[in-house]
């Protein structure tokens, strides 16, 4: 509701040229990795501070699709590197492999390498689907419809899989391993849950979830 709000502002931006909207999108990276995550992504506020400059990069993605498709379509391999040795740095350096969080806005902790590292991982993705863009491959297709529902329900999963410690079920296997079942569950449960919620309330369930 809040970055429906603020569309006018966005509006604005897209009538920027490229240079000025690629430097208030670099200038807003930069306070994101300062102001990390909500603690527990709980608050309204924080969180638009932190998402906006993906928002933005949305626009302008979608506003020069082909040139950008058309610059990273070869770089795969190096975008991925990019992002296992960006993920090495950060549990390197601080130790930690997830998410930043904090409650405070105005306070420092470091910077937050992990939003860089999910711009990475955005450019590998779409540098691997540029080469699979000509072909039909239904569960991709079917993914896609669903992505919104995805977005919005995964977290609730994410936090009743904390509530109820779930991981320890998962014990048994090494860490890789770990990361790929509950990736799948997560997935599984939310796409169950949009599903569920699809047939309930049919069309309502855009208002609700998007999907």
């Amino acid at each position: 509701m809040l970055i429906f709000a603020a569309s006018p502002l966005f509006l604005q931006y897209i009538k920027l040229s490229l240079k000025i909207q690629l430097t208030i999108f670099s200038a807003l990276i930069v306070v994101s990795m300062l102001v990390h995550r909500p603690w527990h992504n709980l608050s309204p506020i924080h969180s638009v501070i932190y998402f906006t400059p993906i928002y933005l990069l949305g626009i302008i993605y979608a506003m020069h699709q082909k040139a950008i498709a058309d610059a990273i379509k070869s770089k795969s391999l190096h975008l991925g590197l990019a992002t296992v040795a960006l993920s090495a740095l950060q549990v390197h350096v601080t130790g930690s492999y997830g998410n930043y969080h904090k409650s405070a806005i105005v306070s420092y902790a470091g910077f937050d390498l992990n939003i860089l590292q999910k711009l990475l991982i955005i450019f590998f993705l779409l540098s691997v689907l540029a080469k699979l863009e000509s072909r039909s491959i239904p569960l991709l297709s079917y993914l896609a419809s669903i992505s919104f529902g995805i977005y919005f329900i995964h977290p609730w999963v994410l936090l009743a899989f904390q509530r109820l410690s779930m991981e320890r079920h998962l014990a048994f296997a090494p860490g890789p391993l770990i990361f790929l079942l509950k990736t799948l569950l997560i997935l599984g449960i939310s796409i169950g849950l949009a599903e569920t919620l699809k047939r309930r309330l049919h069309q309502r369930s855009r208002y609700l979830i998007g999907y």
